[in-house]
């Protein structure tokens, strides 16, 4: 599929398949996409199936989530390289397991992931999400067969610790492009180098899905990069002059990670951004299409 065709499906998307309104019947004021950030991480464990699934139940037209290779180099689904925050690994190593003082994700096989408890730690303790456990890309693409109109922003964490990550990607993209899957995905990261690396094999493999630089490329270097398609930086460092840079040089910029209605107002109408990717959807949906309680408190913004 061409990179023109997936843009032109998630502009359908847009507006037609996930148009955000109001519970109250208001239509949109403002238009933005929006990106469940791991998920909709504010409600369910992040980079989870039902993280994931609750941000396509909340309409977003993208969601993001964060990838990694396991022991036996299945991409997995997680986003810091140790797993103590988000899982209870630590109950699950022996003493003498030498894990034990720096349990990385690629130390640990895929199967040995999927035993973890990835649903039941800080806020979530006890919750209902208790025994979700560590899902593989696979897994995570699957929930959106059904979903033709959504699309995984997913971002290659920390390339560089996980050698080879990008051609086992895109051999991943591939195989669910020839099973007729048509979800207009986005690939990003921090390391701009292993976005090239990605692009050239996508290319090589007859794909052709946008492409994100995590973070802020300088103004000067927009013609080095030409090749991708979006720049995602944090949203504290963004200005209109550097958008209108950013979109003159051919990129759509979408900032990261904003829970403060606020924020997604000024983002949107005063800075012009494309889109948000943010842990509150359903927030940002309302925003879009602000019933009568939002307005006012945009009003007061």
């Amino acid at each position: 599929m061409s990179r023109s065709s997936l843009l032109a499906l998630l502009t359908l998307t847009l507006l037609a398949g996930v148009v955000p309104v109001a519970a109250d019947g208001s239509e949109p004021v403002r238009d933005a996409t929006v990106i469940a950030h791991r998920g909709a991480s504010a409600y369910a464990p992040e980079n989870t199936l039902p993280a994931v699934d609750l941000g396509i139940d909340m309409g977003a037209p993208l969601v993001e989530i964060d990838i990694q290779l396991s022991a036996d180099r299945e991409i997995v689904v997680l986003h810091d390289t140790t797993l103590g925050r988000t899982t209870d690994v630590e109950e699950n190593l022996l003493a003498v397991d030498p894990r034990q003082l720096y349990p990385h994700v690629a130390f640990f096989h895929s199967a040995e992931l999927a035993e973890l408890d990835a649903g039941c730690w800080g806020r979530f303790a006890d919750s209902q999400y208790c025994g979700t456990h560590v899902p593989t890309l696979a897994e995570t693409l699957d929930l959106f067969t059904e979903h033709p109109e959504v699309g995984l922003l997913i971002e290659v964490k920390s390339p560089a610790e996980h050698p080879g990550i990008e051609p086992l990607l895109v051999a991943e993209l591939q195989a669910r492009v020839a099973a007729g899957e048509t979800n207009p995905h986005v690939v990003q990261s921090f390391d701009w180098q292993s976005m090239q690396r990605f692009d050239v094999l996508q290319q090589d493999a007859g794909l052709d899905y946008p492409v994100g630089l995590l973070g802020t490329v300088n103004e000067a270097d927009f013609g080095t990069y030409a090749w991708a398609e979006q720049v995602n930086p944090n949203h504290g460092s963004l200005t209109t002059e550097y958008v209108a840079a950013a979109y003159a040089a051919g990129f759509s910029v979408n900032p990261y990670t904003v829970n403060d209605a606020c924020r997604m107002v000024a983002l949107i109408d005063d800075i012009g951004v494309d889109g948000v990717i943010t842990d509150r959807p359903d927030l940002m949906q309302r925003v879009l299409a602000p019933d009568t309680a939002m307005r006012a408190t945009l009003d007061a913004c």
